[in-house]
């Protein structure tokens, strides 16, 4: 988009940080061109002068409105808001302003007049809000693409986006086979020696190999618990049913 685009043009989109510039040095232009027009109108009066410099005055008024127009334009379809609430923005503070001191010169009570007022004002505050400090949609919208650079926002079903190239998609190598699975023989067994058990009244050896002494007799595990040692009485058993 072009400088003379920016300043006269009313389609696209214009973000924040350019509305502003393009405020600030419209409104420094204005106030720059009266002060010199003014000057120079004191310094060398003269009938001719006076009215060439009116002409111009003219024509600088119809720039300056014609470039708040399609600036307020642009920014509101930033947006995503038609052109046409421009003459809610500009043109409804100043009819509410003007029915309010004309319903207080025609005699009409404070609060009407007032309610007239504070509603011009409301609607300035939010002209100011939504021209000056909201950031427009993200990505684009139905009056062109994002000023900001930034991509639309897709959704699961409107596919990728053409003008972003798909990254390569990387071929999987192929799975390898399993080798198969080999059997194993059973282990030999021919060598070694099934443990025997230890007859009954055998003696079990003592650690370190020594036999166990004389005149002790070791029961086996298999021994009747009940039999007493050989040289001992038998203890009877003990019978709660008999007393």
């Amino acid at each position: 988009m072009t400088p003379l685009s920016h300043l006269f043009g009313f389609s696209g989109r214009m973000p924040r940080r350019a509305y502003w510039v393009v405020f600030v040095a419209v409104m420094a232009a204005v106030l720059g061109g009266s002060l010199g027009l003014a000057m120079f109108a004191t310094v060398v009066p003269s009938p001719g002068l006076m009215t060439a410099m009116s002409i111009v005055a003219g024509l600088a008024v119809v720039a300056v409105l014609w470039i708040a127009l399609a600036t307020t334009v642009k920014r509101l379809h930033d947006r995503d808001r038609s052109g046409w609430w421009v003459l809610v923005f500009l043109s409804a503070p100043s009819m509410l302003e003007g029915m309010s001191r004309a319903y207080a010169r025609g005699g009409g009570t404070g609060l009407g007049a007032m309610a007239l007022s504070v509603a011009g004002t409301a609607i300035s505050i939010w002209a100011l809000i939504e021209l000056g400090f909201l950031r427009g949609t993200p990505g684009d919208n139905r009056f062109g693409p994002d000023p900001l650079g930034g991509g639309a926002i897709r959704g699961p079903t409107e596919g990728p986006d053409p003008r972003r190239p798909e990254p390569p998609v990387r071929p999987t190598p192929p799975l390898r086979p399993m080798p198969p699975l080999r059997p194993t023989a059973p282990p030999d067994v021919s060598g070694v020696e099934e443990p025997t058990e230890p007859s009954r009244g055998h003696r079990m050896p003592l650690p370190g190999g020594r036999p166990p002494p004389s005149g002790t007799d070791e029961a086996s595990p298999d021994s009747d618990p009940d039999t007493p040692p050989p040289g001992r009485p038998r203890r009877p058993r003990y019978d709660p049913w008999r007393r």
